[in-house]
């Protein structure tokens, strides 16, 4: 009696050969090369790994875009709308403590370093003004 379960790959276990195998680069067993087939499996799971890190860093890069280009039509507004400066200023420096926290998140350090400099630098202005 021949069905499709006696056939390897298609109701055993015990094979790693398949269709799906084939596809992600998994390799059938072969008795001495066994050693060999899981260390091209390791392989293409740490690939597999780097990539799918890659694909995040990127994603969250892109977000943090967004972000930055949200606030520029959110400023406009937000500047046509208050009559004066300071209450404009206060909110810009909100922003930017937003877009600070958002930057550290997502883990980019030349954000945090750029907008922490110019908080500091916004800082000192007023330090300087106390003083």
């Amino acid at each position: 009696m021949n069905t499709k379960t006696d056939e390897p790959g298609n109701g055993d276990p015990n094979t790693l050969e398949s269709k799906a195998g084939d596809e992600f680069g998994i390799p059938a067993k072969s008795g001495d090369g066994e050693r060999d087939a899981l260390r091209v499996l390791a392989e293409n799971i740490a690939n597999l790994e780097k990539e799918l890190e890659a694909e995040k860093d990127n994603r969250n890069e892109e977000r943090l875009y967004w972000l930055f280009g949200a606030f520029i039509p959110v400023n406009a507004v937000l500047y046509l709308a208050l009559q004066d400066m300071a209450p404009f200023a206060l909110l810009f420096v909100f922003q930017l403590t937003v877009l600070l926290a958002m930057a550290k998140k997502f883990g980019h350090d030349w954000a945090v370093q750029a907008i922490g400099g110019f908080l500091n630098w916004v800082a000192s202005i007023f330090r300087k003004k106390t003083d």
